[in-house]
């Protein structure tokens, strides 16, 4: 099954086994935000399992991803950094299609517990098929010194530096405005600029693990298409109950 037959959509079900129904090459990218296995519950799925099976079953998503992913697509995995780190090499060694591009790493306040230190950064595992798709917009910084008079003219030309492999965003609280019903949510601003930066205009996006439906609703805002699974029906209703809500338009709340 193609992409364009089924894009736009969120499916109920679970991710393996829908990847596995795609076509090769269906999509410009995958970005996902996958169950941690810290014995967090989520509404229906209790995630806790062995390591060596939650590592092989996620290596096994991205064997899929590489699978389905055009060339110079990219896959954009995200978990603690020391989780991350254990991936990282999986990848690198398990699924050769997929070649390392960043480690970028999410830095946000923290005002929960952990020890000996709290818990505030998490790491996007960024790989791509090939010279991966990227837009310059999304990956463009700020000058430190924008008043400067050299500066300013090559503002004006429109130069802009590359931006850092780190981004602050803080995370959705229970008082923020986008807050839904589902635990574990991440920032939109965040993942609009992800989908922006590794998916063309009128591309599409796949994201497995699709939670609250934050990838599809960046998707949206930004005009491109989306494929979001997954496998807890009560985030289905409340992904697609969201998606409705979205207009397209970046300014606008969700």
């Amino acid at each position: 099954m193609d992409a364009k037959e089924i894009q736009d959509v969120i499916i109920h079900g679970d991710a393996l086994y829908i990847m596995s129904s795609f076509s090769d090459a269906s999509f410009d990218s995958v970005i996902t935000d996958p169950p941690y296995n810290l014995s967090f519950s989520y509404n229906e799925y209790k995630d806790h399992l062995p390591w060596a099976e939650y590592f092989s079953w996620q290596v096994e998503i991205a064997k899929e991803a590489a699978r389905l992913l055009k060339p110079g697509g990219s896959f954009l995995w995200l978990n603690y950094p020391e989780v991350a780190a254990q991936m990282w090499g999986k990848m690198l060694e398990e699924v050769p299609e997929l070649s390392p591009v960043k480690w970028l790493t999410w830095v946000y306040h923290q005002h929960t517990g952990g020890k000996p230190l709290r818990r505030a950064t998490r790491a996007w595992l960024w790989f791509a098929k090939g010279d991966p798709y990227v837009d310059t917009e999304a990956v463009a910084g700020e000058y430190r010194n924008p008043n400067d008079k050299r500066i300013r003219g090559r503002v004006e030309q429109g130069f802009l530096p590359v931006d850092y492999d780190w981004w602050f965003y803080e995370q959705v609280k229970n008082v923020s405005a986008e807050k839904t019903a589902h635990p574990c949510q991440l920032p939109l601003a965040m993942v609009i600029r992800l989908v922006q930066m590794v998916t063309p205009v009128g591309g599409v996006v796949l994201d497995p693990f699709s939670g609250s439906g934050t990838t599809p609703v960046a998707a949206k805002k930004l005009g491109r298409h989306y494929v979001g699974i997954e496998k807890d029906e009560l985030y289905v209703k409340m992904s697609r109950e969201r998606l409705m809500a979205v207009s397209g338009d970046l300014t606008d709340d969700c």
